[in-house]
C-alpha cells in the first residue's frame, strides 16, 4: 500500500530523515504560551518546534530535537492476547514514514478564544497532517495548558499510529504514570502505557515463571499496570499528558530525548506549566479532577478484613475485645464475602475461597443481614462490602438466591459482547457488564442502591475494571480500543452516581478501587494498590505497593492505601509464598501512614498471618491502629489541601526538596516518603531488619518520634534504629504538626508523657 517509502522496516530512533522546510523562523503566540518554530536544513538540522511560556520566557517546556525527525507515521499491526484481565500486545511487521514534511504554518481562531498555531504537512507525499497548538483556560489553574492534537485524515490506508518525539535533559528525571511498581524515576526505561491486569510475580522468580506456564503472561513484567495515566512531570519542572486513549508506548531509554509511538493515527495531549512540581500537579488535579477527602469515620481505627458469615465476625471482635479490651479502635468490618464463597482451591493446593460475584447478600451466610449491619452500627463500626462490574452464573450455586443478575442482565443484553455478536466471558463463566450502554448504567446502579446502599453498607472494595475486550461489540457503537482504558472511569462514574442517587449522605460512603485511566480521580473517592504479593520485594511485595502510593500520588491519585499483609498467596507443590508474622507486622507499619488502615485475609486466609493469629500480633495491629489515628488531625488537613490544590499527601522526596540535586541523584524508590511536609516515614520492608536506612537531605533538624533524639541532615543516608513496633518516623524540628503528633501518641498511650518519650 502506498509508496515505496512507506515500507521500510522498523529500526530505532533516530528517524532516518526528514526534508526541511524552505519555511522562514517565526514566533507564533496563544494564550499564555509561544510557540517557536525554527527551519532546519543547515548542516543536516532537522525543523524545530519550542514552547514557552510568558512567565518563563527562557526555559522550554517542550521542544523537539534539531537533530532528529520529531514526527513520524507508522503502520503497525498487533496481536492481541487476553484471558480474563490479563493482557499482551505483541507487535509484529511495523513499517513507518519518517519524512513529515512541512507546508505551512499559520494562526487561525481556537475556542476559548485563543489563537491556534496550526502545521500543515504530509508524510512522505502521501499523507496529510494537521498538527495544532492551542492554549486552553482550566477552571481552578491560574496557567492555561497548551493542547496539542495532530490529525491524519483520509491516511487510514497508509498509517494506523504515529511517533512523536522531543528533547530531554540526560539527568532529567521523569516521574508520575499513574500506579507504578518498580521504578519511580522512569528515565532510562521503554515503558507502554496500557490498562491491565498487573501479573502475578513480575520478575520475582520462580513464580512468574510458573504463573507464566500455568497461564501465558500470567506472571506479569514491571511495567505492568491496573492503570493507564500518560502523564509525567520532570525535574526540569516539565510536563506532558497525552489524552488520546489508545495503546501507547513512552521510550525514555535515550539520554536526549523521548519519543512517544501511539497506536492511533491522531494525538491529542497537553503540555502543562508549573513553576514547581506542586504547581504543575495543582494545574494538571484541577483539569482531571480531584478527590474529596474521606468522611472522618475513616480515621478513627482499623477497618477489619473479615469473612465466614455473622458467627466468624461476631467472633472475631469478641476476640478483639478480649484481648484488647474495648472496640473503640475498630473503624469498620469489610466482608467482601457478604455475597457467598466459593472453593476455587486447585488440586492438591490448600483451600482458597473465591466469591459468588451476584450482588446481592447470600442469607444461608449472613442472615438477618439488616440487622447485623445495624447491631454493629450501634457499636459505632461500619459495615463495607465488595463489588465488581462482572455477573457469575449462580444457577447452580447450591444455596437460594432472589436475584440472578446474570440472569438479568443476559435478558437484558446488558453483557459485553465479542466482535462476532457473542457474549464475551472472563474469570470463568462471568459476564462483564456494557457500561457504554446507559440503561445497563441504570440497572446496575438500582442493584448497588437496592442491594447494598438500603441496608446500611458505608462502602465497598470497587474492584476490577481492567478488562474490557479491545475488540469488543459495545452498545454505544464505539471501539473497543477506545473504550478499554475508560471503562474504568465509566465504573468509578457508576458507583458514584449510584451513591449520589441513592439520598444518602453521600460524602460520608467510600468505595476504593484499583484501576483508573487519568481521569478516575475524579470519581473515585479512594484508591488502593491491587494485589501484591506477600513478599518483601519490589517486584510484587511490600515494596512495590510503596513505590505504587509514591507514583500515584505523583499522578493526581492523592487518596490510596494498600492492603495490610498483602493479598496473593501460593501453595503449589514445594513452591510457597505465604504471608508471615513479621511481614505482617512490618505492613502494619506501613498502612498507619497510608490514607486507611485495613487489613485483608489474603487469598489463603487459613495459612495467611493474620491481626488475630496470636494476641502480641492482635496488640501490635490496634497498637498502630492508634498511631494512625494519632495524626487524623493532619490527614484531614492534607486531604483538604489535596482537594483544593491538589497537592499529593503521601509524597516523594523531591516535592519537598525539588532544588536538592542531592535528593534527586539518591535515586529514592521504596526505602522513605512523606506524609504531607511535617512527617517523614521509612518503613522496614527487609526480614530481620531493625533498622531504617533514611536519607536526610543537607540543612534540617529532624526529631525522632520514638527517642525525640535530634538528626541533622547532610546530604547522607543514615541508620535509624526500628524495632517492630517502632517505624522510623521524624518531623523537622521547627514542625508544630509533628509535635501535635507526638502529643496524640502519649493521649493514645503509644508513647509515656515526658521530655524524652524513650
Amino acid at each position: 500500500e502506498g509508496s515505496d517509502a512507506m515500507s521500510i522496516p522498523l529500526v530505532l530512533f533516530p528517524l532516518l530523515f526528514s526534508v526541511a522546510t524552505t519555511l522562514n523562523a517565526s514566533n507564533h503566540t496563544s494564550g499564555q504560551y509561544t510557540v517557536v518554530f525554527r527551519p532546519g536544513g543547515e548542516q543536516g538540522l532537522q525543523d524545530q518546534f519550542s514552547v514557552f511560556h510568558r512567565d518563563d520566557p527562557e526555559r522550554a517546556l517542550w521542544a523537539t530535537d534539531a537533530n532528529s525527525t520529531y514526527l513520524a507515521a507508522v503502520q503497525d499491526d498487533e496481536d492481541i492476547y487476553q484471558n480474563g484481565g490479563i493482557f499482551e500486545i505483541l507487535e509484529s511487521e511495523r513499517t513507518y514514514c519518517a519524512d513529515a514534511r512541512i507546508e505551512s504554518i499559520s494562526e487561525r481562531p481556537a475556542t476559548g478564544g485563543h489563537t491556534a498555531v496550526v502545521v500543515m504537512g504530509n508524510f512522505c507525499g502521501v499523507c496529510p497532517y494537521t498538527m495544532q497548538f492551542a492554549a486552553a483556560d482550566v477552571a481552578g489553574s491560574p496557567f492555561q495548558h497548551l493542547t496539542v492534537s495532530i490529525s491524519t485524515p483520509n491516511c487510514s490506508n497508509h498509517f494506523n499510529g504515529v511517533v512523536l518525539q522531543w528533547s530531554s535533559n540526560p539527568d532529567e528525571g521523569v516521574y508520575g504514570f499513574g500506579h507504578q511498581y518498580t521504578h519511580v524515576n522512569m528515565k532510562g526505561h521503554l515503558l507502554p502505557v496500557f490498562l491491565r491486569e498487573k501479573g502475578i510475580g513480575r520478575g520475582l522468580e520462580p513464580i512468574t515463571a510458573l504463573m507464566d506456564l500455568i497461564s501465558p503472561f500470567a506472571g506479569g513484567s514491571w511495567h505492568m499496570t491496573y492503570t493507564q495515566v500518560p502523564f509525567y512531570v520532570t525535574s526540569a519542572m516539565r510536563s506532558f499528558v497525552l489524552e488520546s486513549p489508545e495503546y501507547a508506548t513512552f521510550d525514555m531509554t535515550q539520554q536526549h530525548l523521548i519519543k512517544l509511538w501511539l497506536s492511533s493515527p491522531n494525538l491529542h495531549a497537553r503540555i502543562i506549566y508549573g513553576q514547581s512540581y506542586l504547581d504543575i500537579l495543582s494545574s494538571y488535579s484541577a483539569y482531571i479532577g480531584r478527590m474529596m477527602p474521606l468522611p472522618d469515620w475513616v480515621s478513627d481505627g482499623a477497618i477489619l478484613g473479615l469473612q465466614g458469615g455473622n458467627d466468624a465476625v461476631m467472633g472475631a471482635l469478641a476476640d478483639v475485645k478480649e484481648v484488647i479490651g474495648e472496640l473503640t479502635d475498630v473503624a469498620a468490618v469489610w466482608l467482601q464475602d457478604w455475597t457467598g464463597q466459593k472453593n476455587i482451591s486447585g488440586k492438591g493446593q490448600l483451600t482458597r475461597v473465591g466469591l459468588w460475584w451476584n450482588w446481592e447478600v447470600d442469607e444461608t451466610h449472613y442472615h438477618n443481614w439488616k440487622n447485623f449491619i445495624a447491631s454493629l452500627r450501634s457499636n459505632n463500626i461500619r459495615t463495607l462490602t465488595y463489588v465488581n462490574p462482572f455477573l457469575s452464573n449462580i444457577t447452580d450455586r447450591g444455596t437460594p438466591y432472589h436475584r440472578n443478575l446474570y440472569a438479568e442482565a443476559l435478558t437484558k443484553d446488558f453483557a459485553v459482547k465479542k466482535s462476532n455478536k457473542e457474549v464475551w466471558t472472563g474469570y470463568g463463566d462471568s459476564i462483564l457488564v456494557d457500561l457504554t450502554n446507559p440503561d445497563a448504567m441504570k440497572w446496575f446502579k438500582d442493584v448497588i442502591k437496592q442491594e447494598m446502599l438500603s441496608y446500611g453498607v458505608d462502602g465497598w472494595m470497587c474492584d476490577f475494571g481492567e478488562s474490557l475486550p479491545l475488540l469488543a461489540d459495545l452498545a454505544s457503537g464505539e471501539d473497543g480500543h477506545l473504550v478499554h482504558s475508560i471503562y474504568p472511569y465509566l465504573w468509578g462514574k457508576l458507583n458514584s452516581e449510584a451513591i449520589e442517587e441513592a439520598a444518602k449522605n453521600a460524602s460520608d460512603v467510600v468505595y476504593f478501587m484499583r484501576s483508573g485511566n487519568y481521569r478516575t480521580p475524579n470519581v473515585s473517592k479512594l484508591f488502593w494498590a491491587g494485589d501484591q504479593l506477600v513478599t518483601w520485594d519490589v517486584h510484587d511485595g511490600i515494596r512495590s505497593a510503596i513505590v505504587c502510593m509514591i507514583t500515584g500520588s505523583l499522578s493526581g491519585f492523592t487518596l490510596t492505601h494498600t492492603d495490610i499483609g498483602g493479598y496473593t498467596a501460593f501453595k503449589i507443590g514445594i513452591l510457597e509464598y505465604i504471608r508471615s508474622k513479621e511481614l505482617f507486622l512490618r505492613w502494619c507499619e506501613l498502612a498507619a501512614f497510608t490514607l486507611m488502615y485495613r487489613s485483608h485475609m489474603g487469598t489463603l486466609p487459613t495459612a495467611n498471618w493474620q491481626f488475630n493469629s496470636d494476641k502480641e500480633t492482635m496488640r501490635h495491629f490496634f497498637r498502630l491502629a492508634k498511631v494512625y489515628r494519632a495524626w487524623a488531625f493532619y490527614r484531614r488537613q492534607l486531604m483538604a489541601e489535596a482537594y483544593e490544590k491538589g497537592h499529593p499527601i503521601i509524597r516523594h522526596m523531591i516535592l519537598n526538596f525539588p532544588n536538592s540535586k542531592a535528593v534527586h541523584d539518591a535515586s529514592l524508590t521504596y526505602q522513605q516518603f512523606m506524609v504531607g511536609r511535617e512527617l517523614l516515614v521509612a518503613p522496614v520492608t527487609a526480614e530481620n531488619a531493625t533498622f531504617a536506612e533514611v536519607f536526610l537531605p543537607l540543612h534540617t533538624e529532624w526529631i525522632h518520634v520514638w527517642t525525640n533524639n535530634t538528626m541533622e541532615g547532610k546530604d547522607m543516608f543514615v541508620n535509624v534504629t526500628a524495632p517492630v513496633g517502632q517505624p522510623c518516623v521524624l518531623y523537622p524540628s521547627t514542625s508544630k504538626v509533628g509535635k501535635q503528633f507526638v502529643d496524640n501518641l502519649r493521649h493514645e498511650r503509644i508513647l509515656p508523657w515526658g521530655v524524652d518519650p524513650s
